[in-house]
């Protein structure tokens, strides 16, 4: 799930169901021309939600310069047959030039040229990863992959180089199984969370900084299936969803706390969450992988002090 800065242009994902692009703030839906039978895991697009960018767990990466009308493989120079990679997520820059996407045997795909005809792509293999998700600034420059085997990876040059990215608080290194990441536009805070669906100390909590990496606070100390995390602009909204018998929370203040906010009544099964950059609205998805109908909601309104 994603959506533009202001709103106007929203993507979701349902697996299986295919890619689903609204072009007037949520208000109505259009289904793509995208396979329905693959797992689309990830999104993103451009500022102005021209362009769009999709990849899928053993499928293909794909591009649309048309707002979701039609899409297109960018990937077949590395990816014989369109399925050999299993991305989990990708993230492009606002102008649509940087490409990051991740797989979970530890690879990233990086592009500069992402508005070419052609995108060019360079593959960063990272030994003993296993990437779960991977976020940007709004200008491509920092870039943070996390990976289920307790690593996580900074870039501040848009992908060029990574260096390992720890995750400590009071002292003491945290060695959750990371399963979610998000940067916030302006590139200062980034926000990781594990989740306990898989096996090993997975998840400990949502931990943020502020200084994109060099200190750290746990802003939730409690371990739970974590299932999506995004920002506002400067970072000061921070949503966090949660599956299961999970709840949306929301922090007002940086990510120093964070405390439920009203959803929809019997849904507890939140998948995925996107917030516009001054955090005035707020797309959630609920729902479980091949078993339960998706359901996608909009707030009525600014998301804080909901």
């Amino acid at each position: 799930m994603t959506t533009n800065p202001t709103g106007t242009v929203m993507a979701a994902a349902a697996i299986p169901g295919g890619v689903h692009v609204s072009t007037d703030s949520g208000a109505t839906w259009t289904a793509t021309t995208l396979d329905t039978g693959a797992i689309w895991i990830s999104l993103d697009m451009t500022a102005d939600g021209t362009r769009m960018i999709a990849v899928a767990l053993n499928g293909a990466m794909v591009m649309s310069t048309d707002r979701g009308a039609t899409w297109a493989p960018i990937d077949a120079a590395f990816n014989a047959g369109g399925s050999s990679i299993s991305y989990e997520s990708v993230t492009m820059s606002q102008d649509g030039t940087r490409i990051v996407a991740a797989d979970l045997s530890g690879n990233l795909y990086v592009s500069a040229d992402g508005t070419s005809a052609t995108p060019t792509f360079t593959t960063v293999p990272v030994a003993g990863a296993a990437f779960r998700a991977v976020d940007s600034s709004a200008d491509g420059s920092v870039v943070v992959a996390v990976s289920q085997n307790r690593d996580a990876h900074l870039s501040t040059n848009g992908g060029t180089t990574f260096a390992p990215l720890t995750v400590t608080v009071d002292g003491a290194a945290v060695t959750d199984n990371w399963y979610r990441v998000a940067v916030s536009p302006d590139g200062n805070t980034i926000v990781v969370a594990g989740n306990t669906d898989y096996a090993g100390p997975t998840s400990t909590g949502v931990y943020v900084s502020r200084d994109r990496g060099t200190t750290w606070v746990r802003g939730l100390a409690a371990a739970g299936t974590y299932t999506s995390l995004d920002t506002s602009q400067n970072g000061d909204i921070i949503v966090v969803t949660r599956s299961g018998a999970g709840e949306v929370l929301l922090s007002t203040n940086g990510g120093t706390s964070f405390a439920p906010i009203t959803v929809p009544e019997g849904e507890t099964n939140w998948r995925a969450a996107a917030i516009t950059s001054d955090a005035g609205r707020l797309l959630l998805a609920a729902g479980t992988f091949f078993s339960q109908t998706g359901r996608v909601y909009l707030s009525s309104g600014s998301v804080v002090g909901e």
